[in-house]
């Protein structure tokens, strides 16, 4: 086996080690619970098939190819629409029905407020993250 691919193998038993921490911490149902539009789950399903990829690629001793580094970088792009989202879902949700006298309203526009900036969040960190872990694999490939 090649160099490259050993080092491809150690950095994704890493992340996925990482990943695995993650899970016994409960973290995917955090993310499941609280990101309304799922968009981290398939930026997680994308770091998975992006890694498959690229662990063939380097495998077979291919060049690196542009799809990964454009799948790479939607990731980045795939969080961002979701943080976009997620500010949406917050100021739409939360001054539509909107009556500073009643306790109640003001009850649900802070719970609408909290769900929109948490799936904003959520999905900015996955994106980043499921970004950086895929550039690491593609860099050792590229080396």
């Amino acid at each position: 086996m090649n160099r490259k691919f050993m080092i491809w193998w150690l950095i994704f038993v890493i992340q996925c080690a990482l990943l695995g921490v993650a899970y016994y911490y409960e973290a995917h149902l955090f993310f499941w619970a609280n990101d309304i539009t799922y968009i981290s789950s398939g930026i997680l399903a994308l770091f998975f098939l992006t890694s498959f990829g690229t662990g063939y690629n380097t495998y077979r001793g291919k060049e690196s190819t542009d799809t990964y580094w454009f799948i790479a970088d939607s990731k980045m792009s795939l969080g961002m629409i979701g943080t976009v989202t997620g500010f949406i879902f917050m100021l739409v949700a939360t001054f539509n029905n909107l009556d500073p006298s009643n306790i109640d309203s003001m009850k649900d526009a802070i719970s609408n407020m909290a769900t929109g900036m948490s799936t904003a969040l959520l999905t900015t960190l996955a994106g980043l993250l499921g970004s950086l872990a895929v550039k690491l694999q593609l860099v050792n490939q590229d080396a």
